[in-house]
């Protein structure tokens, strides 16, 4: 017999989980109604809370760094010159170092154009591809 933590009720030992070798303090009843509750409250922080912790901790950067940086370039996107919707840093893989802000789209094609084997491939695809549909209309 066991002494729940939660309840306080006194239950046999098979109505608490294991840890190991012992037992969990609160009884499964207790416990599983505890984790169906934090389940079902959602987000323990905001999308907000969430965004500025991932630029900390990705980026080394604030949102205000972020927006100065932005601010920098003109308020436009690095490559197309457009005023991002979505804006997102865009950093270089190898070095970690932050190289400026893009919009969603330019972010997305980026990685295509840096690597020199799929481009040319991707050049070669198009141009057999041009030459079968010229035709087709």
């Amino acid at each position: 017999m066991k002494l729940c933590g939660r309840c306080g009720q006194t239950k046999a030992i098979d109505a608490f989980h294991r840890q190991g070798d012992r037992r969990h303090s609160w009884c499964k009843d207790c416990y599983n109604a505890y984790a169906k509750e934090r389940r079902a409250g959602g987000r323990r922080y905001t999308k907000e809370q969430r965004r500025r912790w991932n630029m900390r901790a990705r980026y080394g950067m604030t949102p205000a760094d972020m927006q100065a940086l932005l601010s920098a370039q003109g308020g436009v996107c690095a490559i197309c010159g457009t005023a991002p919707k979505r804006p997102c840093i865009d950093h270089d893989h190898a070095t970690g170092r932050v190289r400026g802000i893009l919009c969603h789209p330019c972010n997305v094609l980026l990685p295509g154009v840096e690597r020199s084997a799929w481009r040319s491939k991707a050049q070669a695809y198009l141009s057999r591809n041009a030459a079968a549909c010229e035709g087709v209309e």
